[in-house]
Order: structure tokens, then sequence, then C-alpha cells
């Protein structure tokens, strides 16, 4: 809940960190984009895995998280566009999202197991 609360923070508030603590790097806010879904995505599947350490972190759990951080990306950035905050959606962020989701789902897996297995 608190990577949500993050992301929320981050793409719903109009100006959620000031224009100069981002250095003016083009498309950095669609790493910034990437990095959150991506971090959701491994946050998730960290939790079921750390919830049963028995469970294994295969096809089907990973693609249903996936999907379900995928769908979030999308009701992100229409509720983006509807806030009054100066800040429309984009496709563009929208991509990014997915790319981040898609390779959260092909590295959180390994990460997390090798995490666990460390404690």
């Amino acid at each position: 809940m608190i990577v949500v609360g993050v992301v929320i923070y981050a793409t719903w508030v109009p100006k959620p960190l000031e224009e100069d603590t981002l250095p003016l790097i083009p498309g950095i806010d669609k790493l910034i984009h990437m990095v959150m879904m991506g971090g959701l995505v491994g946050s998730i599947l960290f939790d079921y895995k750390r919830a049963d350490r028995h469970r294994e972190l295969k096809g089907r759990i990973v693609a249903v998280v996936t999907v379900g951080v995928m769908l979030f990306g999308i009701f992100d950035e229409v509720v983006q566009g509807l806030l009054p905050i100066g800040r429309p959606s984009d496709w563009f962020d929208l991509l990014a999202d997915w790319t981040g989701a898609l390779g959260g789902a092909l590295l959180a897996p390994g990460a997390v197991n090798a995490c666990l297995r460390r404690r």
C-alpha cells in the first residue's frame, strides 16, 4: 500500500517535486513511470512470496500481478487527466507504465527469490 500511495502522490499532485529537484534530462518522467510500475510489481510479488515462502513466483501469479498493475496504470492516467491539477493524461506515460510493469515481471521473481533466500 505504501508503494501505491507513493505512485498516487507522484501522479495526482500538481507538482510533487519542485522543478529544480529533478535534473533537466529529456524523458526522465518516463523513466520514473517505468520505475514506479516495475517497483509496484516487485513489491506485490515480494509480499506474496513473503507471506508463504513455499509459493512459486511463476507464470499465472506473475501474469495476474502484471496485468493488475497495467490496469492500475490505465486508471492512474485517466484519473490524472480528470483531476483539475494541470497535468493531462499522456499515452507515453501509459506506455512507460506498461513497460515498467513488464520489466518488473521479468526481473522481480529472481530478485525476490534471491532476497528471501538470504533471510
